[in-house]
């Protein structure tokens, strides 16, 4: 069962554009901020991927297996974040 915490803004769509993608590892999110979905087929979220940005809330998808120390360090405004069952790393 996904983790999720309370939610205070509405969604915005984030394009691919805006992800910095290494094979399967989002390496860093470059963004104005908002709400994020993060691309289906990314396994892993790496170190400092979203390192002080203004990300409200983000969704995981079930791809995502591991999430490394400070992937959302800095991250101030963030209020909601999805973690799925198959995360077996944080």
């Amino acid at each position: 069962k996904a983790s999720s915490a309370t939610a205070a803004e509405p969604s915005k769509p984030v394009s691919n554009a805006e992800f910095n993608i290494d094979g399967s590892i989002l390496a860093s999110y470059k963004s104005s901020g908002g709400s994020v979905t993060i691309p289906d087929g990314v396994t892993e979220i790496g170190t400092d991927a979203f390192e002080c940005s203004s990300v409200s809330d983000v969704k995981i998808p079930e791809s995502v297996t591991k999430i490394d120390d400070g992937a959302f360090s800095g991250c101030s405004m963030l209020t909601e974040i999805t973690i799925p069952k198959n995360v077996v790393r944080l």
